[in-house]
């Protein structure tokens, strides 16, 4: 069992970027857009002659349905943001919202939380030094999920999520928007 505080002693970073994802607009105009590249892809195929690019388009068309963009992590392996991410806050290592959710992080983790449920990765954090992603962190607040971009999912307690949820309501966002 990894935890979250012991990820965090071995991140080296001067900015803390705070980003919302798969909710509102933005994650129905994306779905919207994934369904009409579907309905595209499958006329394509139907006139489509040579079959190794019929396979292609087949494979798209499959990974299509079986996206589930609320299982999607806020950065991808190319380091890019989930196509609906959001930037809430940025802040420099220094200032006074940085150093509260640092002190979130390296607070001792007494009773860690092991989801069962379904993580709805909705709200992230990104860790910059010198504009270069050094460690991101995937939230669901729903099942108290946190997926690390280096270390998979670990482990943070009731605390945690608590405290952290103050800090994001301080600053103006809704985490328990849909």
């Amino acid at each position: 069992m990894t935890l979250l505080n012991k990820i965090y002693d071995k991140i080296d970073y001067d900015e803390i970027e705070i980003y919302s994802y798969n909710r509102g607009l933005m994650l129905s105009n994306y779905l919207n857009d994934l369904d009409v590249e579907k309905k595209r892809l499958i006329e394509e195929m139907k006139v489509e002659e040579d079959f190794s690019k019929e396979l292609e388009l087949n494979k798209r068309v499959k990974y299509i349905e079986k996206y589930m963009p609320l299982d999607d992590e806020l950065v991808d392996k190319e380091a890019k943001l989930h196509p609906t991410a959001n930037l809430i806050a940025k802040f420099k290592r220094e200032d006074l919202i940085a150093r509260e959710i640092g002190e979130i992080f390296i607070s001792e983790i007494s009773s860690p939380i092991a989801s069962r449920c379904i993580a709805k990765f909705r709200d992230g954090l990104v860790f910059k030094k010198e504009g270069e992603i050094q460690e991101v962190f995937s939230i669901c607040f729903e099942c108290a999920t946190i997926k690390s971009k280096s270390e998979g999912e670990v482990y943070g307690d009731a605390e945690f999520y608590k405290s952290y949820r103050k800090i994001l309501l301080k600053i103006g966002h809704n985490v328990d928007e849909v």
